[in-house]
């Protein structure tokens, strides 16, 4: 909530943080697998069905590579009470990182974190993120022995 004068015709801009958070892919999976809403092939909401590992990384290769455009919706009130509704389009995307152990070195998690950004530039190239199918199968196979199975 702001309270300050604009003068007619001025262009303001405003700078908006937004917390999308973040995930490993290995809880996310594990979320997924143990959710019975995500393991239901009734009643979903989402356009994917995230309880198969293709779709999955479908969705999470094209998230990374082709942001999607939202609209941020703000409601001015004028100096008379009078109410206006203005949108802004951005892009949302994710950014998935390789989590490596320091130890050795060794390959042991995605981390994927949520961005915004007005520019419609792909923020991390068009490529494919090499070995996330396999961890994902790999993730699915382990949760799935746990007695997660899906139905």
């Amino acid at each position: 909530m702001m309270n300050v004068y604009i003068s007619p015709g001025d262009t303001v801009y405003f700078k908006i943080p937004i917390n999308i958070g973040y995930a490993n892919l290995s809880s996310l999976i594990k979320f997924i697998c143990k959710d019975p809403n995500f393991m239901s092939s009734n009643g979903t909401t989402c356009s994917y069905p995230f309880d198969n590992p293709e779709e999955l990384d479908r969705f999470l290769e094209n998230m990374n590579s082709f942001p999607i455009q939202v609209n941020v919706c703000f409601k001015i009130t004028d100096i008379e009470g009078n109410i206006y509704n203005k949108e802004q389009p951005v892009y949302a995307y994710f950014d998935i990182r390789k989590i490596r152990n320091n130890d050795n070195k060794e390959h042991m998690d995605y981390f994927i974190t949520g961005g915004m950004s007005t520019s419609s530039i792909f923020p991390n190239d068009i490529q494919e993120i090499k070995g996330l199918k396999e961890y994902i199968e790999e993730q699915f196979s382990i949760n799935n022995k746990n007695g997660t199975q899906p139905k």
